[in-house]
Parts: C-alpha cells; structure tokens; sequence
C-alpha cells in the first residue's frame, strides 16, 4: 500500500505504462494503470463509497494511516473526512458526524441525515438553520446515544424505533421525560440553544 501511494504521488491518477526496470510511468496510453489501484485503496481501505442515497464510510485503515484527512467532492458538497483509530468523521460546511464504526451521511440545506452502519434507510434526521455536529455514541435497539454541538435549535427524527413503544429521553444523565413512538417507529425530539453540548440518550422502556 506505502509502495503503491509513492508511485502515485509520482505518477498521478492516471493509466500509464511502467519502465521495467525503474518501474516509472512511461505515458498516458491506456496499457495498465494505477489509476484502479488508488480506486481501490479509497474502497476497500479509506471506505469511501458513494451511493445513491448517501456517502457511505466504512473505513479499514491501518495504524500508519491513523489521522488522516481526505476532502471528496460528493454531489456538489465538499466534505472533509477525517479517520482515525476507532473513531471517523464526515463533515460539510453545516454537519458533522463523528462514529466509531461505519455509516451513511447525506445533507441538504438545513437537514442532516444519519444512516446507522450499512442501513439504506435513514436512522436520524437532524433540522437546524446553524451548524450541528454530532458524535454518535451508541446505536442499538434499546439504547440511542449521542454527543450533540451545537448553538442553535435542532429538531431531531429517530426512525425504525419499536412502533408504538415507550421511551425515556435523558439528557446529560438527568431523567427526563418518557415518549411514545408513533406507529412508523418514529420519535421526534426538540433542542432549543440552551442544550448545547449536550449527551442525549433515548431507552426503551
């Protein structure tokens, strides 16, 4: 992998063929390339997989690689991707989230959608008109948990909840109230600029 992104850096992303004895792009003509190769290094080892309905990154990086930073243009919206050893983000000029396995992101202009690991459907949705990020802490079926920065109002839409089912939201450890999901699987969760940064837990009860 380290031989392979020392040739590209000298070699560009670009189908080339190779010296045989210094191993050096000879031109552009299309007879092998290193162009697949650094396709597959973003695939299989930086977990960059663009998919019609979110970026979705699931990373398998080696210690040496711990700390690295990408910028990928995906439709239209320049992200910044950072990874790092148990913990990887994805970042546009309004969103963040932060997880410790894989995930799907996709945001528009106001509203962030959090794909948990491989799922195609949306497991949270997050509406505010200020920059929110998020570091998703537990995902399973009787315990959400999230780290949630932020200075601004945020309306958040859990899905594939239990239908019509009793949760306890807690924030920052503090019991609160109980809420009931609709019969979609459904919850729907308000934070007003007093929250902050703050830890929100949703069990069931």
């Amino acid at each position: 992998m380290k031989n392979v992104l020392e040739q590209y850096s000298k070699d560009g992303l670009a189908f080339q063929r190779y010296g045989r004895v210094k191993q050096d792009g000879l031109g552009d003509d299309i007879l092998s390339g290193n162009s697949l190769t650094i396709v597959g290094l973003y695939q299989a080892i930086y977990g960059i997989n663009p998919l019609y309905n979110r970026f979705y990154l699931d990373p398998h990086i080696t210690p040496e690689l711990a700390g690295t930073v990408l910028n990928y243009n995906f439709r239209g919206s320049k992200l910044v991707i950072t990874l790092d050893s148990n913990s990887y983000s994805v970042a546009d000029k309004s969103f963040k989230v932060t997880a410790n396995k894989a995930f799907g992101f996709n945001a528009t202009k106001n509203r962030l959608s959090y794909f948990n690991d491989n799922n195609a459907d949306v497991s949270l949705q997050a509406t505010s008109t200020g920059q929110v990020s998020i570091d998703i802490k537990n995902w399973g079926q009787d315990k959400i948990e999230w780290q949630q920065h932020t200075v601004r109002p945020v309306v958040y839409v859990l899905y594939q909840l239990t239908p019509n089912s009793n949760y306890r939201l807690i924030l920052n450890g503090v019991k609160g109230r109980n809420i009931k999901s609709n019969p979609n699987g459904e919850i729907t969760i308000n934070t007003d600029p007093a929250s902050g940064n703050k830890m929100i837990t949703l069990t069931k009860l």
